[in-house]
């Protein structure tokens, strides 16, 4: 019971209704990735895409092991030298 401005109101909370989630259909899996049933090949656009973020990855996982390499050689006093940096190529 809640007094409103000299007025009383019964509010009643209604139950959760957990049953309705469980019986709605699963949404596809290709559906969620951007891909349609009939074409499970990717565009070129999408190939030059991963091409792109592979490169991208395997520059970064490369910094990663020099700067690894660089701070246990420096907690150890032993520093090594840094690799030359990669000549050629884009660079964003």
């Amino acid at each position: 019971m809640i007094n409103y401005h000299g007025q009383k109101f019964n509010l009643t909370l209604s139950s959760a209704k957990i049953g309705m989630a469980a019986a709605s259909t699963p949404m596809p899996v290709a559906s969620m990735l951007g891909v349609r049933p009939g074409n499970l090949t990717a565009s070129p656009t999408q190939a030059v895409a991963r091409v792109d973020d592979q490169r991208r990855l395997e520059a970064i996982s490369k910094e990663v092991r020099i700067r690894r390499a660089l701070r246990q050689g420096a907690a150890s006093g032993t520093a090594p030298q840094p690799a030359p940096a990669p000549s050629g190529g884009t660079q964003r």
